[in-house]
Order: structure tokens, then sequence, then C-alpha cells
């Protein structure tokens, strides 16, 4: 009585990195294989897996031919897989000798190779020399011995490499069409933004990640060192990060990051703005914008932010000597001093020109200088108002940039009528182009800071909210400044009084003894239309009262304040 001579079967099964198939489970795989091996009495005599492997590689053991692939080293410099072999394949072309047959659940997980690779002839080559059965539980057995085997196995890897090429190239077009009107269509991954999916891709934005994200753009905008901005971020807004805590990368990744501001960057590197925040803004696109000018500023470094934190530097001057005043910080409070009199010259007088920025104390009745010339910011506001009806400047300047745009894109299209007509070599066109694309993408990007700039300028419901707000003294540290520098030119500092400079002529703001310094009144405001009794809606239309408080409780000085007229400032 003869015994049965049991068929030796090794399995083999992958798991595509997910980037470019759908691969099934690697334990499903095997459960599978052993079903059918043991329906067929098989005696499995191993099982050897790829995890997270693209089929393209070779296995351990074919390093140098895999080195003279010429197809797969291009593939695998567009790929960023960190496995250059695989191991388990390997392990299986060492048993061949002691093996019948190779189980895999289908033909794509032996190998997908690269168009032109040597991978597929390799891998079959070493299972026919060595009489090995390739069994494929979705293909059936696999003879390449059969002419007819052979040739539909290289001409099924062949269609399976180029429809993967296609999927992945209309899946990148489909992206990028997405992304050019405006749409991320997958996780944005930025701090603060949970996508939502659905048919409107819908995102949000997370309610506890606001106040980090506003005050990173403060700090930069307040021109805070760096450190300092670090540091604060991991004491004031600890546990609100997924990572362990806030790096250096996480507060530029934010400035950097136009979403805020309801912008992103189309498939080009263009602004455009973005669908899914539409209404969601946490920062204006003047924040965004002129953060990022802080932030990429070559020049300057620390110490050119701290010095232009003070938003008073380099207005304020003795009344007494001329001298400018500098300034000083004492327990925690800023001032103003003329050290040129007061040091150099011993000067009494100078020391009296002294400025405080806030109270030492706090007061009921005086405030310091920032809030006392408040009423003076609306200046700025209605300046912008003139230029923008006497000049076309921001709309001339983006009419040059649009004809620059066409005369760009007039070049493109003559390298490349060239290049088709061998008149340039391709070196010279690719050279040539990238300089050429580069050059309008940056002009793409200023028409829309220009645009915005102009639409901003003619936005008068966006001007009376920003008057509101310096009335109420909501403003920003560098919208303050900003303000300030554009509505006053000097300041003399006297013992008794300032003379503000502005281009409306000089306003005298009296100072009130406290104690051993010299403060600022409080004050009261209203706007009132200026052309009957309905709401103003232009920055023209406002008529600003504003009522100085003075220790007796009395009105001492009322302003009548009218942006359009020279009598701005009334006693």
């Amino acid at each position: 009585m003869s015994s049965r001579v049991l068929k030796r079967a090794v399995i083999y099964c992958r798991q595509s990195s997910g980037k470019e198939e759908d691969s099934e489970s690697l334990g499903m795989q095997e459960e599978a294989c052993r079903v059918y091996a043991e329906s067929h009495g098989w005696d499995v005599i191993g099982v050897y897996a790829d995890a997270n492997t693209p089929g393209r590689l070779y296995p351990t053991g074919a390093e140098s031919l895999a080195e003279m692939d010429e197809a797969l080293a291009e593939w695998l410099r567009s790929h960023t897989t960190g496995k250059r072999y695989r191991a388990g394949l390997g392990q299986v072309l060492e048993m061949l000798s002691q093996m019948d047959c190779l189980l895999v659940y289908d033909l794509t997980r032996l190998y997908r190779p690269v168009l032109n690779s040597f991978l597929q002839a390799y891998v079959n080559h070493r299972l026919l020399a060595s009489r090995v059965e390739l069994v494929s539980l979705k293909e059936g057995t696999i003879d390449f011995q059969k002419f007819t085997d052979a040739l539909v196995s290289s001409i099924q890897s062949q269609v399976n490499d180029n429809q993967i090429k296609i999927t992945r190239e209309k899946s990148k077009k489909a992206l990028a069409r997405l992304r050019d009107s405006g749409y991320y269509c997958t996780q944005p991954k930025m701090f603060g933004i949970r996508y939502l999916g659905g048919k409107e891709k819908r995102i949000e934005v997370i309610p506890e990640a606001v106040e980090v994200i506003r005050f990173v753009y403060e700090q930069v905008l307040h021109r805070a060192k760096y450190a300092d901005l670090l540091r604060e971020m991991n004491t004031r807004f600890r546990g609100r990060h997924s990572g362990k805590c806030f790096y250096d990368t996480s507060w530029r990744h934010i400035i950097a990051n136009p979403f805020y501001c309801g912008y992103m960057y189309d498939s080009h590197g263009v602004l455009v703005p973005a669908k899914q925040m539409e209404g969601k803004e946490i920062v204006t696109f003047e924040e965004w914008h002129r953060a990022n000018e802080i932030v990429n500023a070559s020049h300057g470094g620390d110490n050119a932010r701290h010095r232009a934190q003070h938003p008073f530097s380099g207005l304020l001057y003795c009344g007494n000597c001329g001298s400018r005043m500098s300034v000083l910080r004492e327990s925690g409070k800023i001032c103003y001093s003329c050290l040129q009199g007061v040091n150099v010259r011993h000067d009494k007088q100078c020391g009296k020109s002294r400025v405080n920025i806030t109270l030492v104390r706090s007061s009921q009745e005086f405030t310091g200088l920032r809030e006392a010339v408040l009423p003076v910011l609306p200046l700025a506001l209605f300046l912008d108002s003139v230029k923008c009806q006497s000049s076309e400047r921001i709309q001339a300047h983006l009419e040059e940039t649009k004809s620059e745009l066409q005369e760009i894109e007039g070049k493109i299209g003559d390298l490349v009528d060239s290049f088709v007509e061998n008149e340039t070599s391709r070196i010279a066109y690719y050279a040539a182009f990238q300089h050429l694309q580069e050059r309008k993408t940056t002009l793409l990007n200023e028409i829309v800071l220009l645009t915005h700039q102009a639409s901003q300028a003619q936005d008068n419901a966006n001007a009376l909210k920003t008057l509101q707000r310096i009335l109420d003294n909501q403003l920003s540290e560098e919208s303050f400044r900003t303000l300030l520098h554009r509505a006053v030119s000097k300041i003399h500092c006297f013992e008794d009084h300032l003379d503000i400079h502005t281009h409306y002529g000089i306003l005298s703001l009296p100072r009130v003894l406290l104690g051993s310094t010299r403060n600022f009144p409080k004050f009261s405001f209203r706007i009132l239309p200026r052309r009957g009794k309905q709401p103003p809606t232009t920055i023209q239309d406002c008529l600003i009262q504003v009522n100085y408080l003075f220790p007796s409780s009395t009105e001492h000085a009322t302003l009548l304040a009218h942006l359009a007229s020279m009598d701005f400032w009334k006693g």
C-alpha cells in the first residue's frame, strides 16, 4: 500500500502602502489561502508577508538587479515610500527548492511591476527554473511554460500599472480643480480646523483654537519677541495642541496660512477665496498680510521688533528743547522722557515734558496718552477716504500689474511656440519657463492683494466699524500704531499741554496734575450724522462730539469734531 504524497505549498501575502491601490488585509489573504490549500489537501509549510509594501519593489537578494532597473528608479524618485525591497518575498524565493507551489490571493499580491521593469520576468524565471507552480485564488493556476499564460500575465501587469497611472492622474486633476475653485476636499492639515465632509465639504473652526490663533497674530503684529511668543503659547494654552506642546513651527504655520483670513493657495500657488471659510474668518486679510510681512522681513531682527512695539516712538518731542524723547519702562509702565535735556544739558524744564503712555495707578478721572489721543485717530480714516476719492493710485497700480501679467503670459506663449518649432533647446526652455511662471504667480498674488485693498478702501461700512473700535478703545496694537502714524506727524510735549500736529492743523490737549505726575483727562463721545437725522452711511458724514472730563466733574471742554473740516478741534 503506497502512501499519498502531499503537495507542499507556501503562502505569500502583501498589503500595499495604500497610496497606489486598495488591498485586502494580510489576515484575510492568509485565511483564504489556507482554506484553499486545505480543500486541495496541500501541506502549508510556510507563510510569508510584506506589510505596507508596494508591489513594484524587488525581493531581498535581488538588490543588484533592482539597482539596474531604470524604470523602478524613476518611479522611486517620484514616490515617498520608505522601503526599497521586500523581505517577505525574498524569504519565499529562498524556499523554492522546498516547495511545490506558491499560493497567493491574486497575482497583484506577488507583483505589480512598473512598466518596462525587470521584476515580473525575474520572479517568473525563478519560479519556472525551480519548477514551482504559481496558484492564484482569483486567476487560478498559472503555467509560465505556456505561451498564453505568460502573455496574459504580462499584459495584465501592464494594464494594471497603466490603469493605476490613469486613475492617479485623474485624481490629481480632480483635486486640482477643487483646489482651484477654493475647496479642500480632504482634512486640511492645519491647527484649529476640523473637516466635516459631506457634499458641501464642510469644515468647522474649533472654538478653543480661535483664541490661540488670534493671540499669535496679535503678538506678531505687536512685534513681540518670538521666544516670548512661544513661551506664552505653551504657558497660556497648554493642552490645546495635538502634540506635547507648541513648537516654533506651530506659530509660523499659523501665520503663513491664509486659510484663517478666508483665502487659500490654488494648485498653481495663487491666492483664491476659500469657500469653506466664508463667514468663519478668524483674522482679516490685512492682518494676515501684515503679519507675514513682519515675519518674512529680512532685516531688523528682534531689536527692530522690540523698538517698533511702542506706537509713539518717533512722534514725541520735548516742547522745551525740541529733542526727540526716548522710551523708558518703569515698574512695567511705559513713559517717554527728554533724556537729551535732562541728562546732557541738565535742564529741569525738559524733565517736566515727561509723558506716561498708561497710568501708573488706575484712576476714574484720568488716563494716559494712549487713550487720550483716540479721538485724533479718525483723521487717518478720513485721509484714506479722501485719497480713495481724489486718487486712483491703487487702481492704477492694479492696472499696471494686470498689464505686466498679460505681457508675461504672452512671453510664455512665445516660448512654447519657439520650443515646439525646435528653436529653443529643452534646457533653455525649462529654465526660461520656470522663471516666467514664478513671476506670473507673484503677479497673480499681487493682483489679489491690490483688488482686496481697492475694495477695502471703498468699503464705507468697514470704515464706520473701525471708527467705532477706535472710540471704544478696541484696536489691536498694530492697528493703533498704523492709524496713529497716519493721523499724526509730530507731538510736542509741554508741562501743561501737548501740541498734536495733524494734517489739519495743530490740536492742543491739556494735561492735569495728579500728585507728582501730569496726566490727561478722560473723555466721552458720540457719533452724530452730519446731514439730517439718519445714521451716517459714510465716514464723510460723521460728526464726532468729544467731551473731555476734568476733576470738577464738569465738562471743561467740548470738542465738536467734523472730519471734513479744519475746525476738527474746538474748545
